[in-house]
């Protein structure tokens, strides 16, 4: 029997303003058929905001198993490194991550929000999981006006077992006018269908430019504005969201779209404590280019959604997809039931 320890100390050395020095060390403890120590040092320096630090920081370590492959042969080798970069870290407490209406002025880092999901297909001829992760960033804002960056990447697991067959790659960038409840965004677009398994000779990937308007509880982490869960029990929420997008696809690979015209909308029922049904629709028309014919997606999603500190929803979708596996390859409609993990 294998066992792994491991061990962190930390040292925060002073605090000037926001600036917490600090060194950490420690490492980790491989126990086989005899022990084996892989030391680390870091030191670094974290800015706190809000609730979020961002830190910059050295690292020195030694790694006891580094593989190093020598005429057809890997071999564990002990090799010392040292690197640098920086990470962001903060609560996942959808209500601390959005400032409040007081707070004016340059703000950095004034909202952090995300959602994780993971769902099981219903009867699809292609897929058997299904798995999304996004993060949205609001890095710099002044009122109205907000630089946004938004990364979401998700999978499709093969019909086998829950392995992924395809990851999907999407960065948005760009920036927000808010006003009284709804905004206009102008927005760049990156996305990339990657083989996750299998490589199928494609690597689709498209860029597109466009703008986007809607109402802000359409947006992650805003899905609860104007609810109130306190008093009654239950309440008739009848809260109304939605969203229109129109872009320009550009610079493509394998990949012959020229516009893509959404839309998205959601009814928040009522509450029932911290319960909220919901239902949700979309659509999403693509223009082709030269021989390439349109091609239309559409899904109703309905679901329950608990409040806390993050939010939870078990959901099921219907929804109608077109080239699944490749560029104009097959289209199906599916049925999904999930949850999402939202703040």
């Amino acid at each position: 029997m294998n066992w792994l320890l491991r061990a962190l100390v930390r040292y925060d050395i002073l605090r000037y303003y926001r600036l917490i020095p600090y060194i950490e060390g420690g490492g980790e403890i491989l126990v086989r058929s005899s022990w084996r120590f892989s030391p680390v040092v870091e030191w670094g320096v974290r800015y706190h905001i809000r609730n979020m630090d961002i830190t910059p920081f050295f690292q020195w370590g030694k790694d006891q198993d580094f593989q190093v492959v020598r005429s057809q042969f890997a071999r564990p080798v002990a090799q010392e490194f040292i690197y640098g970069g920086a990470r962001m870290e903060f609560l996942l407490d959808a209500d601390q991550l959005v400032p409040a209406p007081s707070e004016r002025g340059l703000q950095f880092f004034p909202e952090v929000h995300g959602a994780a999901a993971y769902a099981i297909f219903a009867g699809s001829r292609f897929s058997k999981g299904y798995g999304n992760l996004e993060f949205d960033f609001y890095p710099l804002r002044w009122e109205p006006w907000t630089l946004f960056a938004y990364f979401d990447l998700r999978f499709d697991s093969r019909k086998e077992d829950f392995k992924p067959e395809q990851v999907f790659y999407r960065g948005q960038y760009g920036l927000t006018y808010d006003w009284q409840g709804y905004f206009i965004e102008g927005v760049v677009e990156q996305t990339r269908r990657l083989d996750a398994n299998f490589y199928k000779d494609t690597t689709e990937s498209s860029n597109l430019a466009g703008l986007r308007l809607g109402s802000r509880g359409i947006k992650l982490g805003h899905y609860n504005d104007g609810i109130s869960f306190t008093g009654n029990r239950f309440q008739w929420v009848n809260n109304w969201n939605a969203q229109v997008s129109l872009g320009h696809y550009f610079s493509n690979h394998d990949w012959q779209y020229l516009w893509n015209l959404a839309a998205q909308i959601r009814w928040d029922v009522c509450r029932l404590y911290r319960m909220i049904p919901y239902l949700q629709g979309e659509a999403n028309w693509r223009s082709g280019g030269g021989s390439t014919p349109d091609a239309t997606e559409y899904a109703m999603e309905s679901g329950l959604r608990f409040h806390g500190v993050l939010d939870l929803a078990l959901y099921y979708r219907f929804q109608h997809r077109e080239d699944i596996l490749f560029f104009k390859g097959p289209s199906e409609n599916q049925n999904l039931i999930g949850l999402k993990v939202l703040f």
